[in-house]
């Protein structure tokens, strides 16, 4: 919901229509949406056709000359659609765009621009070794550049549609994991243009650190190793010796994989900022404390440590919210962010976890 709320704030002033394909859910988010934004499109399917297929179905479905794919767990600010339509119109051959990624932290979160894989740098991502060569993640651009990259996040990425049909959209043979680095790589090898736009951010709650467990290490290694064979003509010996490799470094992982630590944040205080004083009532049963009003005027993000910080979203533009998360890194906060009309707020305190979601 919150996501999609976002992006209409963010289209208010764009030709533009919002496609949501739902992939066979069983939480009551269709009928959500049906309640609260009745006219976005709706593209159901009857079970989990996998990431790839089900944004090649609503592309094929959209009638714009771009597409934007963005994932649900992600917020837009309200200007992040005009400024990547700006940079692509002057780009000449532009393939797709991308934004600097934060989490439910504020923290960075590198997999928005990364260098086209490789066996080698793929391990040292394993290993830790980021800064490695050669690498994984792109570290020649800084987190608030804009320029040239190679391989863009699936969780925001925008690009004409004519492109993304010729080369064949998302390869639906990667159901998780992969696909985004396939379709970036396509796009070179058509002759196009990445482009990372560092000035520009979006929220995105689940990095792609998530749940790296034996199924996430499987599924990661394994779109490797697809995308090794799909875009790398080799020996078979090769293709078997990197899947041996993958296979061993998927065994030593899951051994070394430390547990998700469930932390319990035991914050001080609690701020909620809102013009509105009606939020706090329903917020002092979900924090156990009373909370204290700020108006939106009044903050600044440097004021608070080790706080737990709640946006009204309804009173402030999510652009606001976005920049005060990335500015106040190291500040100890947490954040939630309230929308008292839907009756719902939503946060997460580390990237590699579902985050929380709490009905007022």
């Amino acid at each position: 919901m919150q996501c999609v709320g976002s992006v209409l704030a963010a289209t208010q002033d764009i030709d533009a229509e919002v496609i949501v394909v739902d992939n066979a859910s069983t939480d009551g988010s269709m009928e959500m949406l049906n309640i609260n934004f009745p006219k976005v499109r709706r593209l159901q399917n009857k079970h989990n056709v996998g990431f790839s297929k089900a944004y090649n179905n609503a592309v094929n479905e959209a009638s714009g000359t771009y597409v934007c794919v963005l994932n649900p767990d992600t917020i837009v600010s309200e200007r992040v659609f005009k400024q990547v339509l700006s940079i692509a119109e002057k780009t000449k051959n532009m393939g797709a765009i991308g934004v600097r990624y934060i989490d439910g932290t504020g923290r960075f979160l590198p997999e928005c621009k990364r260098q086209v894989p490789t066996p080698i740098g793929s391990m040292n991502k394993l290993f830790g070794r980021l800064n490695a060569k050669p690498g994984y993640y792109d570290q020649d651009l800084k987190d608030v550049d804009q320029g040239q990259t190679a391989i863009l996040a699936g969780a925001f990425m925008l690009l004409e549609k004519s492109v993304y049909l010729e080369v064949g959209g998302f390869d639906e043979t990667y159901f998780m994991y992969g696909e985004d680095i396939d379709l970036s790589y396509k796009l070179i090898k058509l002759g196009r243009v990445n482009y990372y736009l560092g000035t520009e951010a979006i929220l995105h709650y689940k990095g792609e650190s998530t749940d790296k467990n034996g199924v996430y290490l499987k599924r990661f290694y394994g779109a490797m190793v697809h995308f090794y064979k799909t875009h790398y003509r080799t020996h078979m010996l090769t293709i078997f010796g990197v899947k041996l490799l993958s296979k061993m470094l998927i065994w030593w992982r899951s051994k070394t994989t430390e547990a998700l630590v469930d932390e319990h944040f035991a914050w001080h205080s609690t701020i909620v900022v809102t013009n509105n004083p009606k939020v706090l009532n329903p917020l002092a049963a979900w924090c156990e404390m009373t909370p204290t009003q700020v108006i939106p005027d009044q903050f600044s993000i440097q004021d608070h440590h080790n706080t737990m910080i709640v946006f009204d979203a309804e009173c402030m533009a999510y652009k606001t919210i976005i920049d005060a998360m990335s500015d106040g890194v190291g500040c100890g906060n947490r954040y939630r962010i309230v929308h008292p009309s839907l009756g719902f707020l939503i946060g997460s305190d580390q990237s590699v976890s579902r985050g929380e979601v709490a009905v007022l």
